[in-house]
């Protein structure tokens, strides 16, 4: 069973199902998918939930995540934030594999010990050049991938530190840290689950992103970033 544990309580939030479940190419009927900001859901009810999973994906937040500045969508905010640290506290005991996507990389490495600022310099939107940093090319999750390849991207708030067990595993020309290992916890601030007509699809939903767009001239429609959640995928069901 995978667990997909989500942030979205919009018309997003399908979209990113469907994402997820093009890439994993895992039987849709393999999932539990939970919503991290339902008030119905605890932490504790969650954790049963989700503790002999196989896997957990984290996926991405369009509302108003660590750059909210609006006092009762912060508080909000700050409920999701504690409940999913205690649920990562138990993946991580049961080493249990996580990966975060977009927000779901965010919220890792807060986790962790790291921050996450709203840094309008590193702020993306569009397909971006995506380079590994040498750990990132020996890391099995980058199997088979180029020293650079493009990726989707749509972030205001962005890692900007991580604790030393972390390891870097790429960057991009604005942010450092687009992708991270820290033991079983797979963190990609850009998005893995997209082609391009996926995120031509999701800023239709969010057009207040576009004032962050970069224009790469990338022609790869597909974008073998998707590879990665497949890569996700075979490292669950290796043995």
């Amino acid at each position: 069973m995978i667990a997909l544990l989500q942030f979205r309580s919009d018309q997003s939030g399908w979209h990113e199902v469907k994402c997820i479940y093009d890439g994993m190419g895992v039987p849709y009927s393999q999932y539990v998918i939970l919503n991290m900001t339902s008030p119905f859901l605890n932490a504790e009810l969650i954790i049963e939930i989700v503790k002999n999973a196989q896997g957990v994906i984290l996926g991405g937040n369009g509302e108003g995540g660590y750059e909210e500045t609006d006092p009762m969508k912060r508080k909000v905010f700050e409920t999701v934030r504690l409940k999913t640290h205690r649920v990562l506290s138990v993946l991580e005991d049961r080493e249990i594999p996580v990966f975060g996507t977009c927000f779901g990389h965010q919220i890792i490495a807060d986790y962790i010990g790291g921050t996450v600022e709203a840094d309008k310099s590193q702020a993306e939107t569009g397909i971006i050049p995506i380079t590994l940093t040498s750990q990132g090319r020996l890391d099995p999750i980058y199997s088979s991938f180029p020293g650079t390849f493009s990726a989707a991207e749509g972030h205001k708030s962005s890692v900007c530190t991580l604790p030393s067990e972390a390891i870097i595993l790429a960057s991009s020309e604005r942010c450092l840290i687009q992708s991270f290992r820290y033991r079983k916890m797979i963190g990609t601030q850009f998005h893995p689950e997209f082609n391009q007509q996926d995120l031509a699809d999701r800023l239709e939903m969010y057009p207040e992103y576009m004032a962050n767009s970069i224009k790469s001239g990338d022609e790869d429609t597909e974008l073998m970033v998707k590879r990665l959640l497949a890569n996700f995928r075979k490292s669950l069901y290796k043995g």
